[in-house]
Order: C-alpha cells, then sequence, then structure tokens
C-alpha cells in the first residue's frame, strides 16, 4: 500500500539470462505503477551507457528515434540483449530509463558460466569442484563492488524500490535501511535456483558446498532438457527442474549425471536421458508434478 502511495516509484531491472523469465504478466504489470526503469549493463560504461540512455529516453518520452536505436528495434536478430532491449522499449514507452553506470567489466561472466556448463560431461566432479571455486573467486571479486556501487546510483534516484528477479540477493539486504524495497519475481511460486544458493554460501563462507552444486548441475540440465526437449514454458521447466533435484538423493544426483554422461555418448537426449532415469527410480511423471502447482 505504501509503495503504491509514493509515485514515482522506480522500478529495478537485473536483466535475464532467459527472455521468457522478462517478457512475463508480472513485469508488465509492474510497468503499470512504475514510472522509472533502471537497467543492468554488464560492461564498462566509458561513457557508452550515458550515450545510450539518451536514445533510449529520447524515443521513450519524445517519440525521436536515431539511426542506431531505429536499426536495432527493426533488426530481427535474437540476442538476448537486443530482444530484451525491443522488449522494453516497446512496453515501456513514456518511461524514464537509468543504465548502469558502473565501471566494473562483469561482461566474461555469461562466457564463462557457459564454458563451465559445457565442461561438467568431460570432466571428474572433483575437477569441476576445483575450477567452479575459482570462478567464483573471480565473479565475486568483480560483482560485490559492482553491486555497491549499483547500490549508489539506484538510491540516487531517491524513491521506492522494487527488485525484478532473483540472482542478486544481497541486494535487498543491503538496500532495506535506506530504502522501501521488496522483490518481484518474474512468475508464481519461481523457485530459488541452486545456482543462486551456491553463490550465495560461497559468498558467506568462501567455501563450494560439492552437494549444492551437484544439484546446481542436475538442474541446469534438467531446466533444457524440459524447456528445449520437451517445449515446456520457462515457467514450468524452472518449477520441474527444482522441484525434481529438490527430491532426489544425493546418490540418485551423482547416479543421474553418471547416466547422463553413458547415454549423451551413446546419442541420446537430455530428455530421454531423464525419461529412463525416472522411470527407473519411480520418480513422479511431470504432469503429476505439474498438478501440484496447478500448472498441468
Amino acid at each position: 500500500m505504501i509503495l503504491a502511495m509514493m509515485r514515482p516509484t522506480t522500478f529495478y531491472l537485473w536483466a535475464h539470462s532467459e527472455f521468457e523469465e522478462l517478457a512475463t504478466k508480472n513485469f508488465e504489470l509492474l510497468l503499470l505503477d512504475h514510472d522509472v526503469i533502471y537497467v543492468e549493463q554488464t560492461g564498462p560504461s566509458n561513457g557508452v551507457h550515458e550515450e545510450i540512455e539518451n536514445a533510449w529516453n529520447n524515443y521513450s518520452l519524445y517519440g525521436s528515434l536515431c539511426d542506431r536505436l531505429r536499426k536495432m528495434l527493426q533488426t530481427t536478430n535474437q540476442d538476448i540483449g537486443i530482444l530484451q532491449s525491443q522488449y522494453l522499449l516497446s512496453k515501456a514507452k513514456g518511461k524514464r530509463f537509468v543504465f548502469e553506470k558502473s565501471p566494473q567489466d562483469c561482461s566474461w561472466v555469461v562466457d564463462a558460466e557457459e564454458k563451465l556448463s559445457n565442461m561438467w560431461i568431460n570432466y571428474p566432479f572433483s575437477y569441476m569442484e576445483k575450477v567452479k571455486s575459482e570462478f567464483l573467486k573471480q565473479y565475486l571479486d568483480c560483482q560485490i563492488p559492482r553491486e555497491e556501487q549499483v547500490i549508489l546510483e539506484i538510491l540516487a534516484l531517491d524513491s521506492p524500490l522494487v527488485l525484478f528477479g532473483a540472482a542478486h540477493t544481497q541486494l535487498p539486504v543491503m538496500t532495506l535501511e535506506k530504502r522501501i524495497v521488496r522483490t518481484q519475481f518474474p512468475f508464481d511460486l519461481y523457485p530459488q535456483a541452486y545456482e543462486i544458493q551456491v553463490i550465495d554460501e560461497f559468498r558467506r563462507t568462501g567455501i563450494l558446498n560439492p552437494d549444492l552444486y551437484a544439484c546446481e548441475i542436475i538442474e541446469s540440465v534438467l531446466y533444457h532438457a524440459f524447456k528445449s526437449d520437451e517445449q515446456q514454458p520457462a515457467e514450468r521447466a524452472a518449477l520441474l527442474a527444482n522441484a525434481y533435484t529438490g527430491m532426489m538423493s544425493g546418490g540418485q544426483i551423482h547416479e543421474f549425471r553418471e547416466s547422463f554422461i553413458t547415454l549423451k555418448k551413446l546419442g541420446a537426449s537430455a530428455s530421454q536421458c531423464w525419461g529412463i532415469f525416472c522411470k527407473r527410480s519411480n520418480l513422479p511423471e511431470s504432469h503429476e508434478m505439474l498438478a501440484e502447482y496447478r500448472l498441468a
């Protein structure tokens, strides 16, 4: 109620790796009540972000379209950054955009995460633990000062704050004493991914939890199996992947990992690997799981 009375409020967007987690009903409902959108930029500013911010605001607020922005809006490139930009500019007409201007360069993170996700199938888990630990050290060395700078930027906007998404769990904690703040997720029943749990625990302890990391790997495998192979919407894929991972014992998780590696080398899809294991382990079928969430 307080948030509704204190417009203009600030809606904070931390961009998502899945376009479907941005283009949601929850996002569009938030846009109705928020006048300012703060947009993530993972690379260092170097003055470029200010130029883009001006171009976006000239178009959103005044209808003025520069050549660079016109080309971006007209392209059919399916790059996630372009898709997000096209979506935001189409849905948030009349809103003011504020772009992140942190000097930290975290653009390497996406490529590093992609490399990690492709490595685990070819290397022993003990080796992957070491690689993941080193990645997390570098990640936090980059992200912590970046988040501190982001906090200064969004607090300078001097208005109530809504964080959209679940990736940066420390931001609500860091802003709570100085600003009315709440978190809004892309969809209802949004699960906290094991990837985020791994990062948070490493941030607290400086030690990688191998059990959580094993869960992170399996959850990612299952998400892509449900989303890519079975063509489930992102919402259902995320819920299923998280729920199945959570109900498996440590032994089952490692058993599935070994089974997956063996079957993939024989040409099976991720969905086929999971179907075989699920049946053998007497786990409930996906339609039964979705029925519990009333999504069947």
